[in-house]
């Protein structure tokens, strides 16, 4: 009998211990089944772009930073009081997490770059997301989040995403070394010649100074003088080349000048600034500072336009004067043959 009657009590023992925890789930709301923990995870993605240069690996890392609006917020593992931080390089995606949550509740973060000092050439996409997430009490999964992300204008977003761009400064024409064009006429004309030169580059596409067509442009000088084709910008780094020419124009009783200059322009990227470095040269490879064209004026001279130079028959020069003396000495010769022919058959 007496063991019966321990068996009762014991057995009112365990009924009363489930039905304090019973009641002890329905004061906390918490079913006996729901998981005691729920994660949630942040995804930030950037896109580098480069335009006109080539950066090294560490010119395409950027900072971002993920701070809690209010005391107590569950944050990622690896955070400090002044928040959560992560780099990302290139064109990369990357979780921040995960972050987990005991209780149900409303948490709200801010994520935003983060920049010691601006570099010369980039561009930096400033945007700042507020995030929400909001932990619920599901009826048969127990703790469930939403996630709810609003960029600066308060609109929703899908993806926490930044786009960040490089190019250099393009490059300063005020700096740029313009060789001038230099007109030297040997002889005495009477008058002013008219003399044509061209700058032509290398590829249609190159940068080429105001006034230019299809990768051309021509000058003219009056006589002997200066002149300048004018200078131009770089946007990109690379090689670029061009020619200067003396152009045929038939001007009477002028030789032309075939020297041909080259310009060689070697742009590079320098802490954000393209710098031009040029070489200009002549037919013989040697550095010139100056492109200069020489032509020769003969007096009653004619010209052969196409021809690169000039021929003409000059009056006074001592190998015509040869030349018209053989001429009479030979038709001399001829008459007198026919005189005596003539006597002879008389």
């Amino acid at each position: 009998m007496m063991k019966v009657i321990q068996k009762v009590r014991n057995t009112k023992k365990h009924l009363t211990f489930l039905v304090l925890m019973a009641c002890s789930l329905m004061m906390t709301g918490i079913p006996a089944h729901a998981e005691e923990t729920v994660s949630a995870r942040l995804s930030v993605n950037q896109i580098f772009r480069v335009t006109g240069s080539t950066v090294s690996d560490e010119g395409g890392i950027f900072t971002y930073k993920l701070t809690a609006m209010a005391e107590g917020t569950p944050m990622p593992s690896g955070s400090t009081q002044g928040g959560y931080q992560i780099s990302l390089k290139g064109n990369q995606s990357l979780e921040m997490g995960p972050v987990i949550y005991s209780h149900t509740g409303i948490y709200e973060y801010r994520l935003e770059l983060i920049i010691d000092s601006e570099k010369t050439g980039y561009t930096y996409d400033k945007e700042v997301y507020f995030i929400t997430v909001y932990v619920k009490n599901a009826e048969n999964d127990g703790l469930v989040t939403e996630v709810i992300a609003k960029n600066t204008a308060g609109n929703k977003v899908g993806s926490l995403d930044y786009e960040h761009t490089y190019q250099p400064l393009a490059s300063d024409p005020a700096i740029m070394v313009d060789p001038p064009v230099k007109k030297v006429v040997s002889g005495s004309p009477s008058g002013k010649g008219t003399f044509k030169f061209s700058l032509t580059a290398e590829k249609k596409a190159n940068p080429m100074p105001e006034g230019s067509t299809d990768g051309k442009k021509n000058l003219t000088i009056h006589g002997e003088g200066e002149s300048e084709f004018g200078v131009w910008s770089y946007t990109s780094e690379g090689t670029y080349r061009y020619t200067i020419a003396e152009e045929n124009t038939g001007e009477t009783g002028y030789t032309y000048d075939k020297t041909i200059y080259t310009i060689t322009d070697v742009i590079e990227d320098k802490g954000g600034q393209l710098i031009v470095t040029r070489k200009v040269t002549n037919n013989d490879k040697n550095q010139v500072d100056t492109c200069a064209f020489q032509n020769q004026y003969s007096a009653g001279g004619s010209s052969l336009k196409g021809t690169g130079y000039a021929s003409s028959i000059k009056t006074g020069d001592t190998t015509n004067i040869v030349f018209w003396a053989v001429i009479f000495f030979m038709a001399a010769i001829g008459i007198l043959v026919a005189v005596t022919a003539k006597r002879k058959k008389n």
